[in-house]
């Protein structure tokens, strides 16, 4: 009997049937399996965290170019590879290690650090960018800040001094001389400037020197100061020569009513050489050196100024009134100016009034320095060393070994 063309039809059901039972089996395989890789991972990611340590969940590395990198004019590639490790993407090792041949050869012609992290214009920046796969934060190390030029007519500040006197004591035990028991010293003063009209120059006190009428005429005008410089110590027969170079300044005010006779004149800032008369040393004497002395502007021939008005200038023993060179410069009265000397032995003295120049003093005309046999001591000295009746106030005088 013939198959019924509708007997596959009652067969469909148990085909379906044993289709879908295969792909259930299928799916059940497929789903154990990845449940199977994915514990594999995860254990792999365990395994790989626990030797990473905590690293891998740090931050992108901040890196500074500079000596951490690169040391003794080579460049740290353990550093360069941590930065690259630090970073979230990973990095290939055939990649890293090409790259670190590259880089190194590089480094290794730059000779010195400075040079060893840049090659052909590229930084260390975009070398690590290229190669790393990723843009590393980077930070150069800070550079020294440029010294700024002085200003021109700023005030700096000066080196310490060796001796400095601003007679804050009261009295004059910081200079080495102001006439003890010598008759001829006189007018010597420490004051309060406001006791006297006059502004403070610097601290609460300064000295007055001041030689009157009286005084001239009996021979009594040594108003004067000296600040000795030697070597060796004890009594004066240790005492050697020492070295005189440096800086001498001291600061002066005079009132507005002084007046200076035709042929008088003043030793305001003076230098003298101290020495044994002889090798016995029992006696000595002191020649002058380089000194500012003033005078009248008649007698200097410094117009614009009253006949009797003090003007400054420098000399030594040989000058004389007419032929000195060097500037001649009438001195403000009522207020506070500075005489400076900054000494070269055996060369030169240039003096300045305040900041500017009056004289270069050269030892082709006068010595600078020692210049006698036997000789002991160095004087530096200031005040109204003069037969001319005057009054004169000095503060902040020091010497500056150079």
């Amino acid at each position: 009997m013939p198959a019924s063309p509708f007997a596959s039809h009652r067969r469909l059901p148990a085909i379906a049937a044993a289709i879908l039972c295969a792909l259930g089996a299928l799916l059940l395989t497929i789903a154990s399996s990845g449940v199977l890789s994915a514990d594999a991972t995860s254990k792999r990611q365990a395994a790989h965290s626990a030797k990473a340590g905590s690293r891998t969940q740090s931050p992108p590395c901040t890196y500074r170019v500079g000596r951490r990198a690169v040391r003794n004019g080579r460049m740290n590639w353990r550093e360069c590879k941590r930065i690259c490790r630090l970073e979230r993407r990973p990095l290939r090792e055939r990649r890293w290690e090409r790259s670190l041949r590259i880089v190194r050869a590089k480094a290794d012609q730059a000779g010195d650090w400075k040079r060893s992290w840049r090659w052909r214009g590229h930084t260390l920046k975009k070398l690590l960018d290229r190669r790393c796969g990723r843009r590393v934060k980077t930070k150069r190390v800070a550079r020294p800040a440029p010294v700024a030029a002085p200003v021109q007519g700023a005030k700096t500040r000066a080196p310490a001094a060796t001796w400095r006197s601003g007679f804050e004591p009261g009295n004059f035990s910081e200079w080495s001389w102001h006439g003890q028991d010598d008759p001829t010293y006189v007018g010597l003063s420490v004051v309060d400037p406001a006791s006297q009209g006059i502004p403070a120059r610097e601290g609460s006190k300064v000295a007055r020197f001041e030689v009157t009428a009286a005084d001239a005429s009996a021979g009594r005008y040594n108003s004067k100061l000296f600040e000795y410089v030697h070597a060796g110590g004890g009594d004066r027969q240790s005492w050697i020569p020492a070295n005189v170079n440096g800086t001498y300044r001291a600061s002066y005010w005079l009132p507005p009513s002084t007046s200076m006779t035709r042929d008088g004149s003043v030793n305001a800032f003076q230098f003298k050489d101290q020495a044994w008369a002889s090798s016995a040393k029992t006696s000595e004497n002191s020649e002058p050196s380089w000194e500012v002395q003033i005078r009248s502007a008649a007698m200097m021939g410094v117009a614009g100024v009253r006949p009797d008005h003090p003007v400054a200038y420098v000399r030594h023993g040989g000058d004389g009134i007419d032929d000195v060179p060097g500037a001649r410069i009438p001195l403000p009265l009522g207020q506070w100016f500075e005489l400076r000397a900054e000494v070269y032995a055996g060369d030169r003295i240039e003096y300045y009034f305040n900041d500017t120049l009056m004289r270069v003093a050269r030892h082709s005309e006068f010595p600078v320095g020692h210049f006698r046999a036997n000789t002991f001591n160095w004087i530096f000295g200031i005040g109204w060393y003069s037969s001319n009746p005057g009054v004169m106030y000095a503060d902040d005088a020091s010497f500056t070994a150079r």
